[in-house]
């Protein structure tokens, strides 16, 4: 409850006219509400002392206001929920925005360890649920239950007895709710996950459809899916006979039957008159009526709590590559680059501690058919909730220890001119990749520094850094727009004569020219529609476009056949002129003609030279380049 109302005050801080407005319009209802049956009490009770066919002044006088007062409460009654909707539709809006920049600023690594299709979801399902129950706060509970507290003082002074059993009917009411609620929550907050893994799982299904078709395997993919779906019905069914037994308690039909029965037993025995039991009447609606929303809520009251706590928990993860205070904007890039002793851990970086979080461990547990309980029962040794005890466990002061860190890079140390091209060579798990990361800061280095023109990478503007590096990837996925929205993706405000520019430079203009709506032409699915060759000379396009001072190309032709290769390789050509650039490659003769090649090894920098150099003094490159001529290494 306190992380709801944490939530829901985030959203309504930035709005205080609307709850400034909304507290002076329930304070208003609420003064109605208590008006409307005090009145209606006088005027029945006037009704006993008039005279057969008469109708005094003074009692019309009595049903006018009463009536006046109705039509007043149901101009306020729909004013109020007008100003409900207005105030969470406003925070639903909000909440979206901030959840959506959120996710947009999550790094590089959360987005990899995590499932697209779960992280909407769960951001959908919050905004949902925020809105519902938010709605049903302001709207009923909050004025019910002011309104509620002020009829409940009035009661004990016109009969406390009456009153007395009312409240003693509605705190075992209230016991009853909490016993359930307690018993129903583990199962549903089990229920509600399996139901982001099945949402998760649709979603990664749809985006890796060729996979699944390759393998022939939607018959597989919908046993999943049914045991998935069929695990969440069964605990469903359990919590919801939980909550059938609460359902058999209804608490307006008992109050009012309670009422009426010992109402009327005092009426008759003098203790209490005809308007005063009508008053106890009416008041029965005001008191049930936001416990009626509390028990329609409370059989998803988990299910709905657990969605806010994903959502919010997805909203605010700390990104690891952030800002420095007043971050640097350099006027002009130059393009001299120094590694200055750089080391990187993942662990150290914290990128582990995300990668290896303990909710999505239990995710991908649901998924492969064990919750926590099931793991711990059948013993998996790689849940990270359970302990497994054996002969050779580790004492409790050594679990205590840091792990010891594994680095990625050590000691990196180069220097870099401006305009000079530095290839990156070495084999799988060398670190390439890794170095090309550091240098677009997906992450921050774990020890040394790299600095561009004399100034640390992580003193600079973190966007400002991004837009004046050009990236390039092995696979570069597309959006589902028309070509020249993707190409014009670096640059929102380039003309069109620039994009066509652009992909002329990038050898694109003729192909999309054969396209049937030409720059027109809507992809597909991350450019499903385009083969490889298009699609990597649509990303060039769109390096140029943003004409960056750095160029980072991360195996950006290992994936192309050698005739599509040598079409992109124009474009990359056009790219890196002029420009400091970093390559990462495969095929060794395509970084032949670089100023330098780097060559790792074991996240070790163990020579940088010209081709023609490391030919004559390192062993390594020689051996690759010899592997390679001969089919023996792949390319």
């Amino acid at each position: 409850m306190r992380l709801l109302l944490t939530t829901l005050w985030q959203q309504f801080r930035t709005l205080p006219h609307l709850i400034w407005a909304y507290c002076v319009l329930t304070l208003a209802l609420v003064a109605v509400w208590v008006a409307d049956p005090l009145l209606g009490q006088r005027v029945i009770d006037s009704v006993g002392s008039l005279e057969s066919g008469t109708l005094p002044p003074h009692f019309l006088r009595l049903f006018g206001m009463w009536m006046g007062v109705s039509i007043l409460l149901c101009a306020l009654q729909a004013l109020h929920k007008y100003l409900c909707w207005r105030i969470m539709n406003r925070s639903y809006i909000r909440f979206m925005q901030e959840s959506y920049r959120s996710v947009l600023g999550m790094d590089v690594v959360q987005h990899l360890s995590r499932r697209a299709g779960a992280i909407i979801k769960k951001i959908d399902n919050a905004s949902d649920t925020l809105w519902d129950l938010g709605f049903q706060i302001f709207e009923v509970i909050i004025p019910s239950s002011i309104t509620g507290v002020i009829f409940l003082v009035i009661a004990f002074r016109v009969n406390a007895t009456l009153t007395g059993g009312i409240a003693t009917m509605l705190a075992t009411y209230g016991i009853a709710l909490w016993c359930v609620t307690t018993k129903a929550e583990p199962l549903q907050k089990r229920v509600s996950r399996l139901w982001v893994s099945v949402v998760g799982r649709a979603y990664d299904v749809a985006t890796n459809i060729l996979p699944v078709k390759s393998s022939a395997a939607e018959s597989h993919e919908l046993e999943r899916m049914r045991s998935l779906q069929s695990r969440a019905f069964s605990l469903q069914i359990r919590a919801d006979r939980l909550w059938a037994t609460l359902e058999g308690i209804n608490m307006f039909i008992i109050l009012r039957a309670t009422i009426i029965g010992a109402g009327l037993a005092l009426v008759v025995g003098g203790h209490l008159t005809l308007g005063e039991l009508f008053f106890f009447l009416f008041i029965v609606f005001r008191l049930v009526a936001p416990i009626e929303v509390i028990g329609a809520f409370l059989p998803k009251w988990n299910e709905k709590m657990e969605k806010v706590r994903m959502g919010v928990q997805i909203a605010s993860l700390p990104s690891l590559v952030k800002n420095r205070a007043n971050a640097k904007i350099l006027p002009k890039i130059s393009g001299v680059m120094e590694f200055q002793d750089v080391s990187f851990s993942y662990a150290a970086a914290g990128v582990m501690s995300i990668m290896h979080d303990d909710e999505l461990e239990e995710e991908m547990d649901i998924l492969h058919g064990h919750t926590p309980e099931e793991c711990k029962d059948l013993h998996c040794p790689h849940h990270p909730n359970v302990a497994i005890e054996s002969e050779e466990s580790t004492t409790e002061e050594e679990t205590r220890k840091d792990p010891p860190r594994r680095y990625a890079l050590e000691h990196i140390h180069f220097s870099v001119k401006p305009g000079e091209h530095i290839a990156f060579v070495g084999h799988s798990g060398s670190g390439k990749s890794t170095l090309a990361s550091l240098i677009n800061r997906f992450y921050d280095v774990t020890e040394g520094a790299i600095t561009i023109d004399g100034t640390d990478l992580r003193d600079l503007d973190l966007h400002w850094w991004r837009g004046s590096v050009g990236l390039v990837l092995q696979d570069n996925t597309m959006f589902n727009d028309s070509i020249i929205e993707n190409i014009r993706y670096t640059r929102p405000d380039a003309t069109d004569s620039e994009v066509y520019e652009a992909a002329a430079r990038a050898a694109a203009h003729d192909f999309i020219e054969r396209m049937p709506d030409r720059y027109r032409t809507v992809i597909g699915e991350r450019g499903i529609k385009l083969s490889g060759g298009e699609r990597q000379r649509l990303s060039i396009a769109r390096a140029i476009l943003k004409k960056p001072s750095i160029v980072v190309l991360d195996e950006a032709t290992s994936a192309l056949d050698s005739i599509t290769e040598r079409s992109v390789q124009e474009g990359i050509k056009e790219l890196i002129t002029g420009r400091t650039s970093f390559i990462i490659a495969h095929r060794l003769s395509t970084v032949r003609s670089v100023d330098r090649i780097a060559i790792l090894e074991g996240g070790r920098l163990i020579a940088l030279a010209p081709h023609e150099e490391l030919l004559k003094t390192c062993a390594t490159y020689k051996e690759m380049v010899e592997l390679q001529s001969h089919g023996l290494l792949a390319e």
